[in-house]
């Protein structure tokens, strides 16, 4: 579906079309690890989570931690706050995070990491 999607605009040389298609084909492949494995790595945190039961003081710790991230976040403004969602929440690659808010690949990444690195400083800076 990429590969035809992408025909068009890229139209890549008769030659290259092979290489071309089995490069598409690992970057999938890769993306759909990628993807499984932070999975993965959510449903251990949050198996841990789960059975870890914090005593009070840490919970009530931790609802101040997470009360902090989340006026942190909606500070942001809301583009921003849709990127962070869209990428922390969601788990999306920026490729989809680009399709979805009609901007390109790189600025998809760029606008992303910076509204990350927003959120991590008010978060710090509310301590």
């Amino acid at each position: 579906m990429k590969a035809f999607s992408a025909y068009s605009r890229v139209a890549p040389q008769s030659e290259g079309v092979r290489l071309w298609l089995f490069r598409i084909a690992t970057n999938v492949v890769k993306d759909h690890h990628r993807r499984q494995w932070r999975r993965r790595r959510l449903l251990t945190a949050l198996a841990v989570a789960v059975r870890v039961v914090p005593d009070p003081e840490a919970q009530a710790l931790l609802s101040v931690e997470l009360q902090r991230v989340l006026d942190a976040l909606a500070d942001l403004p809301p583009r921003e706050r849709q990127l962070v969602g869209l990428r922390a929440g969601a788990g999306l690659p920026f490729s989809e995070i680009a399709a979805l808010m009609n901007m390109n690949e790189n600025s998809a990444r760029v606008a992303t990491q910076r509204a990350l690195q927003r959120l991590r400083t008010a978060v710090g800076a509310n301590r």
